[in-house]
C-alpha cells in the first residue's frame, strides 16, 4: 500500500488527542500501545490520517501516516515475510496472522459470509455483513484476541486477504477470528495497492 506499513505492530489509536491540528483533534498512535506501556507524547509514532467505521463501507479500519520514528518495511508483514499481492477468500483457505496479543496464528477460513453486530464504547452498535472469520489450527486455542485489530490476514501465498477487527464466539463457546475483506478495506480507504518485488 502506498507511504503505509504493512507490518504488525503493536500500537494504541488515542480517540480523545491533547493535540489540534487547524482547530481539528488529531488521533494520535502510540507504540508500544498504551496497555503495553506506550505513553502520550513519548511514544507516538503516527497520527490516523483517513478511517471508517461501520456502514457504508462495511469496515472498522485506518491508515496511519508515521511521524519517522520507526522503521517502516513497506509490503512486509512481520514474522510472515514480503506481501506478493492482494486477493479473496474463501471457506477452507489456509490463512495466517501476527497480533499483539495472540502474536503469529495460523487457521482455516470458516465463512465469507458473516454477520455481526459490535458495540463500540463511544460510537455505540455497529452492523458488519459479508464479513470472514477463521478458527485457529491449534483446536481450543484463539485464532485472534482483544488487541489483535489491525494485523492483516494473509493467505498461503503471502497475498492480503483480510484485517482482522473482531472476536465472536459461537452457541458452544469456540471463539472465531472475524477480518473485513480487504478490497472493503482498500475501497473504503481510498486505496491501491503497490507490491514491490526485492
Amino acid at each position: 500500500m502506498p507511504g503505509s506499513t504493512v507490518n504488525t505492530i503493536p500500537t494504541s489509536i488515542t480517540r480523545s488527542s491533547p493535540w489540534s491540528r487547524n482547530g481539528s483533534p488529531v488521533t494520535t498512535v502510540t507504540q508500544p500501545a498504551l496497555p503495553d506501556g506506550g505513553d502520550c507524547p513519548g511514544t507516538v509514532i503516527g497520527h490516523v490520517f483517513r478511517g471508517s467505521l461501520g456502514q457504508p463501507s462495511n469496515v472498522d479500519a485506518a491508515l496511519v501516516i508515521g511521524n519517522g520514528t520507526r522503521e517502516a518495511r513497506p509490503n512486509e508483514v512481520l514474522a510472515i515475510g514480503q506481501v506478493q499481492g492482494v486477493d479473496v477468500t474463501f471457506p477452507g483457505d489456509h490463512v495466517q496472522k501476527v497480533g499483539r496479543t495472540t502474536g503469529r496464528t495460523t487457521g482455516v477460513v470458516v465463512s465469507d459470509e458473516f454477520s455481526l453486530a459490535v458495540h463500540y464504547p463511544v460510537f455505540g452498535p455497529m452492523q458488519f455483513t459479508r464479513q470472514i472469520t477463521v478458527r485457529n489450527d491449534v483446536q481450543g486455542q484463539p485464532f485472534q484476541a482483544p488487541g489483535d485489530s489491525g494485523a492483516v490476514l494473509v493467505n498461503d501465498d503471502r497475498e492480503l486477504v483480510g484485517l482482522m477487527f473482531a472476536v465472536a464466539r459461537n452457541a458452544s463457546g469456540v471463539e472465531y477470528g472475524v477480518a473485513n475483506p480487504i478490497q472493503d478495506v482498500l475501497r473504503a480507504l481510498d486505496l491501491r495497492t503497490t507490491i514491490r518485488s526485492i
